[in-house]
C-alpha cells in the first residue's frame, strides 16, 4: 500500500498533468480551427486563380493570411511550453513509479515518497 507521501506526490503530479493536458487539448482544438480556416482560404484563392480574379481578392486573402499567421504564432508560443511541462510531469511520474518499483515506498511524508 503506497505511503501518504507517495500518494501526495502522485496526486499532485497527476492533478498538474490533468491541467496541462486540458490546456493542450484546448490549443489543439484551436489549431484545428486555424487549419479549417486555412483550407477555406486555399479554396477561395484557388477559385480566384481559376477565374483570373487574383487581384480582385488579393486584399481579402492577404488580410486572412496575416490573421491566421498571427493566430498560429500565438498558439504555437502557448503550446510549446505546455508541451515541455507535460513532458516534465510525465518524466517525474515515470521516475517516481520506477523508484517505487525498485526500492519500495518510504513512509516519511515530504521525503519525495520513495526510499533512497
Amino acid at each position: 500500500m503506497p505511503s501518504r507521501g507517495v500518494k501526495e506526490d502522485l496526486g499532485r503530479l497527476t492533478f498538474e498533468l490533468d491541467g496541462v493536458i486540458g490546456t493542450i487539448c484546448r490549443l489543439v482544438e484551436s489549431l484545428n480551427d486555424v487549419r479549417s480556416e486555412l483550407n477555406f482560404l486555399r479554396q477561395s484563392m484557388d477559385d480566384a486563380a481559376h477565374h483570373g480574379q487574383e487581384r480582385l481578392y488579393f486584399r481579402e486573402h492577404h488580410k486572412k493570411v496575416r490573421l491566421l499567421d498571427d493566430l498560429m504564432y500565438y498558439l504555437m508560443n502557448d503550446l510549446s511550453p505546455v508541451g515541455d511541462k507535460a513532458y516534465e510531469l510525465h518524466a517525474s511520474i515515470f521516475e517516481l513509479v520506477r523508484k517505487i518499483g525498485e526500492t519500495g515506498i518510504d513512509s516519511k511524508p515530504g521525503s519525495g515518497g520513495v526510499s533512497k
